[in-house]
């Protein structure tokens, strides 16, 4: 694993035309070339985090729990096959936990019983000719030191020296060491890793060109169905994957929550259902306009888009209600529904374009933004945007319509007044 830190020159001396991604993929594309090795590109700051959340230095990865560490490298490889065949996954690599070469010795207690000698005995031999034996201590400077003894190197030097090493039998005799146990050379484990007391490899990936929700449950199927886990074994998603399915499930209970204290702060300042319902039209047709302005941007739903939405209701409600509340005044001042729709849209025309364009014109330079680290708010500014164009259109074109058609409905509001608002009529004398 090795890094390399490259620092880019100022936006303003790039080429026309060129971006953060393209770079990305340009250079990726490059390094694609040399074989046996994984590239995978990051910031410092992203890449620490990613590996704070999920353990791995990565955007999302999966990691597979098993017992066996050959089962787990076999079910790894697997996996990045079919992620590799889904679109939009990209930077894929296998956390390899096998390729370190070491020395097997198995004691065979039939045959060192055929020579009567004890397989503690034969493991004290292995143990004092390869790795070695402390016999003493020498004292420097107050520090003690073993002193360890084994055989000399030439006498350990490679496997076929390992199996000369001579065993006592009770008789006098030496016995060769191959003739005692199975010594071999075998592919041992690299790295361990374990968490929830279970070890596991991971595999990483990134997402590009789709939404994270959708590709990895695509991924989820596909595996399901493509690659049936022996028991014991099991798999987990980790990294921006976990972050925004936990962050969406703490928003379908603040949206409906968000949504209906919007809803009992328009009823206490109409005193009327009916109006209050007409005003919370805004909230769909925001929705809409900023979702629109995803899909024409080309960027997925995400954390920051979401968090867009959120402030996007406040701008609708707020812009409605600077309309609806000033004909609400009008009206109650004795003017009809005609007159009062008409005199208010043309006194506040501009402080509702002034609400909505304030966040709109605020936002709009992090929208059109193009240097490191937009991602973070660029979804969340270009909800706003597209959001707070189509409210002002429904606002000022649409809402007064049907406030209008709602003076027909007979619902009751707190007062008991039919159409919410008491018109004055001049008494007859």
């Amino acid at each position: 694993n090795a890094e390399f830190a490259i620092f880019f020159k100022p936006h303003a001396k790039w080429r026309k035309g060129v971006t953060k991604t393209r770079i990305e993929e340009e250079v990726l594309a490059r390094l694609k070339t040399i074989p046996g090795v994984t590239f995978n590109v990051s910031q410092y700051i992203e890449d620490n985090v990613e590996e704070a959340v999920s353990g791995v230095k990565g955007q999302n990865s999966v990691k597979i729990y098993g017992p066996d560490p050959v089962e787990l490298e076999k079910l790894g490889h697997q996996t990045m096959g079919i992620l590799g065949s889904i679109p939009g996954f990209h930077d894929l690599g296998l956390f390899r936990i096998r390729g370190g070469m070491e020395l097997d010795i198995r004691v065979d207690p039939l045959a060192c019983a055929r020579y009567g000698i004890h397989v503690a005995d034969v493991e004290g031999v292995i143990q004092a000719a390869v790795g070695g034996v402390a016999v003493t201590q020498v004292l420097k400077n107050e520090k003690r030191f073993d002193v360890t003894v084994r055989l000399a190197r030439p006498y350990r030097k490679d496997i076929e020296a390992i199996r000369s090493i001579p065993v006592d039998s009770p008789d006098g005799s030496h016995i060769p060491l191959s003739q005692l146990a199975k010594i071999q050379l075998r592919i041992g484990n690299s790295y361990i890793f374990r968490e929830a007391n279970s070890r596991y490899l991971p595999v990483k990936f990134s997402i590009r060109g789709r939404d994270i929700g959708s590709a990895v449950d695509q991924a989820k199927r596909e595996i399901s169905s493509r690659l049936p886990l022996p028991p014991g074994y099991r798999i987990r998603w980790y990294g921006e994957y976990k972050e925004m399915k936990a962050a969406q499930r703490r928003l379908s209970l603040l949206l409906p929550i968000a949504v209906g204290l919007i809803f009992l702060l328009l009823y206490w300042a109409y005193r009327s259902i009916k109006y209050a319902l007409v005003q919370i039209l805004s909230v769909p047709v925001a929705i809409t306009g900023g979702v629109w302005a995803l899909l024409l941007t080309g960027h997925h739903l995400s954390i920051s888009a979401s968090l867009g939405f959120l402030s996007l209701f406040g701008i609708a409600i707020q812009d409605g209600m600077i309309l609806i509340n000033f004909v609400t005044n009008l009206r109650r001042e004795g003017l009809s529904m005609r007159e009062a729709l008409v005199q208010g849209g043309n006194l506040r025309v501009r402080p509702v374009l002034m609400t909505a364009l304030l966040a709109g014109f605020g936002l709009l330079p992090a929208a059109l933004s193009t240097g490191i680290g937009n991602q973070a708010q660029k979804p969340l500014a270009i909800v706003i945007v597209g959001g707070v164009l189509t409210t002002i259109v429904f606002t000022l074109l649409v809402l007064p319509v049907v406030y209008s058609m709602t003076g027909r409905l007979p619902l009751l509001d707190s007062s008991g007044d039919p159409s919410g608002v008491r018109e004055k009529h001049p008494s007859s004398a």
